[in-house]
């Protein structure tokens, strides 16, 4: 009687909802309110899941008062920025957004950013640019921080490494409820576990990365006819063996509307090297639509988005090698 998501009784999401007001500066949403069917939604949408509560955190502070609320409660305990890496449902538990915890700081000096734990790649990409820098990211409205907590391979980690590679220093708040700073030097443990092992070691409520400077890119994706797919695909066994490194490709078959299946090739291509495209370019023949440009990174980052998001309509079948 009274029952909501995962059993959490009716008298319990009021109390937590009730109790989360008086502790926190950001919104709270419990189940029939106006908000709270769309804060709970990942972007992941193979996972619905149904939190007793919704907490929009405005601070470390916030998030803390939400998870010593869930510990106090013996509720379970999440944390979602876009949601795009969600894997397990939040149900009957408390769910933090750090969706308003977006700020990004570049310092043009160090050529590092300090970036809230809700931050899109967007906003560091934007915030970089003017200074002639750009982190290790991906799709640009994919979350800095799950991304960085799980490695994170974009268009310079062959030059760069990981997005994980990068990170400097954290600021988390622990299981325990216990706000603290994690670097090389501090809780170099925890640090150590952050840089890729996933979003399970603390709360991380902001992030301190390396940014490297980066000037006009080549860049773009070309389609090819599907026959050519098996020459392309030997040449590109070889021809990956000497890639530079400057020069981040993938190849592509998928199938198109209206034209059925197609071999796409992708590059991005930072610090010259684009001539290192041509030989495998050759073997694809005759191109059937698309292109490549020189760009700011900026423009590439956003029209082209991450190593595997493509910019023409295709169906979901595809398959993908990437160097």
């Amino acid at each position: 009687m009274g029952r909501r998501p995962g059993g959490v009784g009716r008298a319990t999401i009021d109390s937590m909802n009730d109790n989360l007001r008086e502790r926190v500066e950001g919104a709270v949403h419990a189940p029939g309110d106006e908000r709270y069917e769309v804060e709970r939604r990942p972007w992941n949408r193979l996972v619905d899941h149904r939190p007793a509560v919704v907490v929009e955190a405005a601070g470390p502070g916030d998030v803390r008062a939400a998870l010593l609320t869930a510990r106090e409660r013996e509720v379970p305990f999440a944390v979602q920025s876009t949601g795009h890496g969600t894997l397990v449902p939040a149900d009957g538990g408390v769910l933090v957004k750090t969706t308003p915890m977006a700020s990004v700081r570049v310092d043009p000096e160090r050529r590092t950013a300090r970036v809230g734990a809700g931050a899109i790649w967007s906003h560091v990409i934007a915030a970089a640019a003017p200074y002639g820098l750009a982190p290790v990211s991906g799709t640009p409205a994919i979350g800095v921080a799950g991304y960085t907590l799980g490695g994170g391979a974009g268009w310079l980690s062959r030059l760069h490494g990981y997005a994980a590679d990068n990170l400097i220093g954290a600021e988390v708040v622990t299981a325990e409820g216990h706000s603290v700073t994690v670097s090389a030097d501090e809780h170099p443990e925890l640090f150590w576990a952050l840089r890729g092992g996933g979003g399970n070691f603390a709360v991380v409520t902001s992030l301190e990365f390396r940014l490297h400077p980066v000037g006009p890119v080549h860049a773009g994706m070309a389609l090819f006819p599907f026959e050519r797919a098996a020459d392309t695909l030997a040449r590109y066994r070889e021809w990956a063996l000497s890639e530079p490194d400057e020069l981040n490709t993938s190849v592509i078959l998928m199938r198109m509307p209206g034209r059925g299946w197609v071999l796409a090739v992708r590059a991005f291509c930072v610090d010259g090297g684009e001539h290192a495209l041509e030989s495998l370019l050759e073997v694809a023949g005759p191109s059937l639509g698309g292109e490549f440009a020189t760009m700011s990174f900026a423009e590439a980052a956003t029209a082209f988005g991450g190593p595997l998001r493509l910019r023409w309509p295709c169906s979901s079948t595809s398959t993908c090698w990437i160097r």
